[in-house]
């Protein structure tokens, strides 16, 4: 059979859309988190007897007065016993100076060491009772890794206080259950602060009351479940701008505090994008999940944003941020992955989703060069898993931009391209109304048995293989056409990135193009190496074709093959280089060249360029960004290869 070689060269950033890319987003947050510079796994082998009870409430009050060094703060815990207890843990790092302890409003003896408060009870607890712990405290804000005094901007001088927990840092600002155990149904966050500030923090505002001495007094509430690192406070000068949205016929406000100087025009523009992203998502997956709250933005300088709930902290407003910010409330925030091992719950879903809502904004090319660009980052390692292993529980690991945000959203996206839209969301909406888990934790198992339940597949080898199993697959076809070129037979060859896999089964499509601008998608399932699959009935001559046309997969090809009927079998090593191409390339080979052709991927020609010659230099620098295909017309037959120009 005489061939035509097609290689796939490096994908790279094709669109300007991506100048808010995912990669920025969690690159931002993992430097954030990864700052925090907390050892998770040392964390997570500390003796804290929070299983023996359940936080229901925490009355939290803060004495930022002082915008210069120090701030104090009383944390008070409410909590039913779940088991006979005589002392009680928490979480305290060793930046609070621990002033004094009551317990029912009797002072109890403490140990504050090793990051834990220990309080010796004066009697004995038993399943069913209630406790009321109160913990006054101080530090400076230098030595605590959650609570940050900034200025505005860059060169400011304003103050700027804000915190960022994810994912063991709230009990650096306050004492509590710092875990992934416990939700308290109840916060209240008061704060004491200079009168030229506001404060933002989660919930509903329900007061700013002026003091005697001049302060205020500022007290918001949630009362939605909440894990530790999700309560958040920010304090500036900040200009208010809100709006709302309809959500299931609750006009949700949308409460925004911005810095005065980023009080513009198209700041103000894009926050007014906000109220229609909120209603998208909740069409698409059920109602915004704080809907008798609000929702809302709180500017800050850490970099990047953070899912605070009912209340995002971010850096600025552009589409990519606050998409994936705004996910999180359903993911993340409703449902809290119930361990580190399970981030991509988090970080995967409210990638993905971010991805869905720009596809309704931009259009299906646009989603298509945004999924092509997952799939560049992904495979630019050969390892890695979705699901974080026990034993690389580091924060760099955890918040990985590669694993826990691209690649489980394209597993998400492999989900929905292989169970259809109407199973994938449906699951999704019981996934996220589960009374199990609704304003809870939940782990991989949780959404695989939702997806199984809805859809009636048994998953257990796409997760053995995409979420728990490393790499992903490199993908060979050969395409060997028969006489008349409307029929053929496809084989597919795939070598497995890692070890840990022995094969990658998945559905794909393979998208075949006509000399006249013809082309058809046709799907097949791939389940057993080297399998060939026969291709009949094209209503067209078959000119080309694209593996994963639309990138639902992940996958990387590294060749595709295709039978002519005037094209050498010996290999004339051709070559092309720079790929990708910035406006000029260079073609060698060790045959004539006669001439070139570039067409699109559509199949239309659009250059023809003169050769005859061993090598030559040629511009490309009219043609737009993307990808195209390349004929090189020699002495001894064709040669075809993707360019990509940049």
């Amino acid at each position: 059979m005489k061939q035509t070689l097609l290689f796939f060269s490096t994908l790279l950033l094709l669109s300007t859309g991506y100048t808010q890319s995912i990669e920025e987003i969690a690159e931002a947050e993992s430097k954030l988190k990864i700052g925090l510079n907390i050892d998770i796994k040392e964390q997570l082998t500390k003796t804290v007897n929070a299983d023996y009870y359940d936080v229901t409430q925490y009355d939290l009050s803060f004495d930022l007065t002082d915008t210069d060094y120090s701030f104090g703060g009383i944390s008070t815990i409410y909590a039913n016993i779940l088991a006979e207890i005589d002392m009680i843990q928490l979480d305290a790092q060793n930046n609070l100076n621990i002033a004094s302890v009551t317990v029912d409003g009797e002072n109890m003896p403490f140990n504050h060491t090793d990051d834990i408060l220990t309080v010796n009870l004066n009697r004995y607890y038993t399943e069913g009772e209630t406790i009321e712990i109160e913990v006054q405290y101080n530090s400076t804000y230098g030595d605590s890794i959650g609570m940050n005094l900034d200025y505005q901007g860059y060169y400011g001088n304003t103050p700027l206080i804000t915190t960022l927990s994810e994912p063991y840092g709230a009990s650096s600002w306050w004492v509590g259950a710092d875990n992934l155990i416990d939700k308290a149904d109840v916060v209240n966050i008061i704060v004491q602060h200079d009168g030229d500030y506001k404060v933002g923090s989660n919930g509903t505002l329900i007061s700013r009351t002026p003091q005697s001495d001049g302060s205020y007094i500022t007290h918001w509430r949630t009362s939605y479940p909440i894990p530790a690192y999700l309560i958040s406070i920010g304090m500036s000068d900040y200009d208010e701008y809100s709006n709302s949205a309809m959500v299931g016929g609750i006009d949700v406000p949308i409460i925004n505090y911005i810095y005065p100087y980023n009080n513009t025009q198209e700041v103000r523009d894009q926050l007014d994008d906000v109220p229609s992203f909120v209603e998208f998502f909740s069409e698409l997956i059920g109602d915004y999940p704080y809907k008798n709250e609000k929702y809302g933005h709180i500017q800050w300088n850490w970099g990047g944003g953070m899912e605070h709930a009912t209340m995002s902290s971010q850096v600025h407003f552009g589409t990519s941020l606050t998409a994936h910010e705004l996910a999180h409330q359903w993911f993340g925030d409703k449902i809290t992955c119930g361990t580190w091992s399970d981030i991509w719950l988090n970080e995967g879903f409210a990638t993905y989703f971010e991805g869905l809502l720009r596809r309704n904004l931009f259009g299906e090319e646009f989603f298509r060069d945004w999924k092509e660009y997952k799939i560049y980052n992904i495979t630019s390692s050969s390892n890695g898993s979705v699901y974080v292993p026990s034993d690389q529980l580091t924060d760099d690991r955890i918040f990985s931009a590669r694993l826990s945000y691209n690649k489980g959203a394209m597993v998400l996206n492999m989900l929905r391209f292989k169970l259809g839209d109407e199973n994938f969301y449906q699951a999704i909406r019981n996934y996220l109304e589960d009374p199990a888990l609704a304003y809870g934790f939940a782990i991989t198992d949780d959404l695989q048995a939702h997806l199984e339940n809805q859809s009636g597949e048994d998953l257990t080898e796409f997760f053995a293989d995409w979420v728990y199993g490393e790499g992903f697959p490199y993908i060979e076809t050969d395409l060997g056409l028969n006489a008349g070129n409307k029929s053929g037979v496809l084989k597919i060859t795939q070598t497995p990135s890692h070890s840990s896999v022995d094969f990658f089964e998945t559905p794909f499509e393979i998208e075949f193009f006509g000399y006249n601008g013809e082309s058809e998608i046709r799907r097949y399932e791939l389940t057993e190496n080297n399998q060939e699959f026969y291709i009949s009935d094209l209503p067209f001559k078959i000119k080309s074709y694209n593996f994963n046309a639309n990138y639902d997969i992940l996958a990387w090809v590294t060749a595709e093959y295709m039978g002519t009927e005037n094209v050498s079998e010996e290999s004339d090593n051709f070559k092309i280089y720079p790929n990708p191409i910035v406006n000029n390339f260079f073609v060698l080979s060790t045959n004539v060249i006669q001439y070139l052709e570039i067409y699109a991927m559509d199949g239309k020609l659009l250059k023809t360029v003169e050769i005859n010659s061993n090598e030559s230099e040629v511009s490309i620098a009219e043609l737009p960004k993307g990808i195209y295909m390349l004929k090189a017309h020699t002495n001894e037959g064709i040669r075809t290869e993707k360019i990509i120009k940049k």
